[in-house]
């Protein structure tokens, strides 16, 4: 899939000499995606996991858009894991985080040759690019649909295009991805080829001009440059780049100097074929395309009484390169290795302008009375690899990797009196520029105005003709230069798409769900006072919590959850004498669908038998604690409308007074009203009669931090069933975390 930016490297610019006419631009806010969620691991049933995206820079331009949801049940967790997720879903983040722009065109039967997935870039006078600087619009445009008129032969496109990149942001959470080995692990050492003086812990490269020596592969150790430590070049220290040059700096690299691979890429290629009718081609690179000037053909049609003089133009090839814009990479970590970075990043090398030739077409066979070859190509620029833990830019810092102009050619005659010039080889397409970043708290470098990758430029000679059909001599002026075609690339800024910035994932093992936990071996009720007391034998890993059900007939169809948490035991309120049944099992929370143990006892039928002391309460000291309850919920959501949230029910024996304390965080809201209460049979309590402490937490994750707690008296006429309940009046979702919840019974 394309990356659209503004600057993607085009095969064709569309302008009023080709287009017949054109649409309105459309900004399409309803194609705005700054929320993505992608459901994978399809177990045969369902998906059981989902992450979602979310870009924070657009949803503070443009707020929050629907959730775009993606399925994908080619995706497994026994084979792929959450950076590998995010990194497929990165070039549609990169079309759609911010608001598309689309249009329609309608153009010249000569460019029916387009196809759909290339890229043209649009400049009209007449229409503005709000989304852009300057006056008229000049960006590039994917073609997604074409349709031809077959009575006029003009092609009518459909065009789409991203208006931003996305967010970057670290696929993972740690504080390094890359073991301290690898750093110095192959390559050359900076100070065996640079002149580094330390100064406050920072290798600095001093003043002067210094040639590293690459490789057509960046991931050979003859590409391979490192420092170990903080790196700095110097102002006025320059690092002349060949081929493909990684740089690998154990600390932070302050870049004061310059950096310039411009025309260290690939060699622009000559005119290598005697045919007059010919191309030749450069050699494609990593990002970018170029196609140079067109040749002349001066054609000398002899009559019976004199020779009559036309020219025309002669094309030349165009060299595409393998994208229009440097894609995300599926980047891992394997020990010293970091896996998925591209051998090869150099720019696309020009290849041949159009001949010059002249001939007598109405001879049989047509004379050729002379010919030149095209100009050369230009070099392209050489490919970069950042890999550390930072890079920052002085005022003056610069990384150039631009290619080189195309070489300009001499003046030819078709005759004494006519004068034209062979065409300009393709410019030199820029190298591309890759920054990895070794750490997931290290803020982004902003490159703007510190990297610059652009196309050479194409000398135009002459005076170019203003069709491409055959034009007699003595109606144009001379010297004569071949038509400059829409396809022609010469000084094109690339900066934007020719550049990567990405953070380097932890190492991440692709693992299958879990299977469901070890269920319970044992289940013990014991008798209390207006209780009953549950202790399970279990086997807990993070993340495990413990669900207890309870009937009072010896059937778990139709039993009840009385509490889920973990917990030494589990208080079970039951009025004096009273009985019932008990199971328990252990409960797996995980993204997507938690997994559950079998219960204990595996029978429905089979519950473990249990029932309240028939003690009276009168033998109880007046003021003692009698009872004290305690819940514990690591994570539950609190909806608008979702009502009171049970945390658990108890049943205190005689008159009594509770002292009542809830704490949790909450998040997901900056103004949050959460109330405890206790519903009795007659009764309601809430924080009015208690305190309420809340500390507001910074951004990006609002959280409040709650304390709630307060007295009650409890009367002998309401000791019908008692729950303990927290509900949402603050007009938001909310996430609830480490909900504890202590109840102390007091006899009065």
């Amino acid at each position: 899939m394309n990356h659209v930016l503004a600057d993607s490297a085009s095969l064709v610019t569309l302008n009023e000499n080709n287009c017949v006419s054109w649409s309105e631009l459309r900004h399409e806010y309803g194609m705005l995606h700054n929320r993505i969620r992608i459901d994978w691991n399809w177990n045969g049933e369902e998906f059981t996991r989902s992450n979602l995206f979310i870009d924070n820079t657009s949803i503070a331009l443009h707020g929050e858009a629907p959730v775009k949801t993606y399925s994908f049940k080619g995706l497994h967790g026994a084979r792929h894991t959450d950076s590998i997720i995010r990194t497929r879903i990165d070039a549609i983040r990169d079309r759609y985080s911010q608001p598309p722009e689309t249009m329609s065109v309608t153009v010249l039967p000569s460019l029916n040759v387009l196809e759909l997935g290339d890229i043209g870039r649009v400049n009209l006078s007449t229409v503005r690019d709000f989304a852009a600087e300057g006056d008229n619009i000049n960006r590039s445009f994917e073609i997604q649909q074409g349709s031809y008129n077959w009575a006029t032969g003009n092609v009518s496109f459909d065009l789409f295009g991203s208006t931003a990149r996305a967010d970057t942001t670290s696929p993972t959470d740690d504080a390094t991805s890359l073991p301290d080995t690898f750093y110095t692990d192959r390559g050359t050492d900076l100070s065996s080829v640079t002149t580094i003086s330390v100064v406050g812990g920072v290798g600095v490269i001093q003043a002067g001009s210094y040639n590293l020596t690459g490789n057509a592969d960046v991931n050979n150790s003859a590409a391979i440059y490192y420092y170990n430590g903080d790196l700095q070049l110097g102002a006025g220290a320059t690092l002349n780049l060949s081929a493909n040059i990684q740089i690998r700096h154990n600390g932070f690299f302050q870049v004061n100097g310059t950096i310039s691979g411009v025309g260290g890429g690939k060699a622009g290629v000559a005119d290598g074929t005697s045919d007059p009718y010919g191309q030749t081609q450069g050699t494609p690179g990593f990002v970018g395309n170029s196609r140079g000037m067109d040749g002349v053909i001066g054609s000398i049609i002899l009559t019976g009484r004199a020779s009559i003089p036309f020219v025309s133009t002669n094309p030349c090839a165009m060299t595409q390169g393998q994208y229009s814009a440097v894609p995300y990479f599926d980047l891992t970590v394997d020990g010293d290795d970091i896996l998925g970075i591209p051998s090869d990043l150099r720019g696309t090398s020009g290849g041949a302008g159009g001949k010059f030739y002249v001939v007598r077409p109405n001879i049989n066979p047509p004379d050729i009375v002379d010919q030149k070859n095209g100009g050369t190509g230009g070099a392209s620029g050489a490919g970069l690899v950042l890999v550390g833990k930072g890079v920052g830019f002085g005022g003056a810092g610069l990384i150039d990797l631009s290619g080189d102009d195309s070489a300009a050619t001499s003046e030819q005659t078709i005759t004494n009196q006519y004068g034209a010039f062979p065409g300009a080889g393709g410019a030199g397409g820029p190298g591309s520029l890759m920054i990895l970043i070794d750490g997931a708290d290290i803020s982004l470098p902003d490159v703007t105005g510190h990297f610059t990758a652009a196309t050479g430029t194409v000398p135009v000679l002459g005076i170019p003709m203003l069709q491409k059909g055959l034009v007699r001599t003595n109606t144009v002026q001379r010297p004569y230069a071949g038509y400059v075609d829409e396809t022609m690339i010469s000084d094109v800024n690339l900066s934007n798409s020719a550049h990567r910035i990405q953070y380097l994932p932890a190492v991440q093992t692709p693992q299958e769900d879990s299977e469901k936990p070890a269920a319970p071996t044992n289940l013990a009720a014991g008798t209390g006072i207006g209780k009953v007391i549950l202790v399970a034998t279990v086997t807990l890993i993070p993340g495990d919590i413990v669900e207890y059900y309870y009937s009072a007939t010896n059937d778990r169809t139709v039993a009840t959850r009385i509490a889920s948490g973990v917990f030494d035991y589990v208080k079970h309120s039951l009025a004096t004498g009273l009985g019932g049944y008990y199971w328990v099992r252990v409960r797996r929370v995980q993204p997507g669908v938690d997994l559950f143990s079998d219960f204990y006892p595996s029978s429905p039928t089979g519950g473990v038998a249990g029932a309240s002391s028939t003690v009276a309460t009168d033998d109880v000291a007046d003021d003692a604690v009698t009872d004290t309850y305690v819940a514990y919920n690591p994570s539950f959501l609190m909806g608008t409308s979702s009502g009171n949230i049970n945390l658990f029910n108890f049943t205190p024996q005689g008159d009594a007074k509770m002292h009542i304390h809830l704490s949790f965080l909450a998040t997901n809201s900056t103004a949050l009203d959460l109330d405890p209460l206790v519903s009795l049979a007659a009764a309601k309590v809430d924080t009015t009669d208690g305190l309420v402490i809340g500390n507001d937490m910074p951004a990006p994750y609002p959280m409040k931090a709650m304390s709630v707690a307060f007295i009650t008296d409890v009367y002998q006429g309401d000791l019908v069933d008692s729950d303990l309940y927290c509900y949402n009046t603050s007009g938001v979702n909310v996430l609830i975390h480490n909900c504890i919840a202590t109840v102390d019974v007091i006899k009065k």
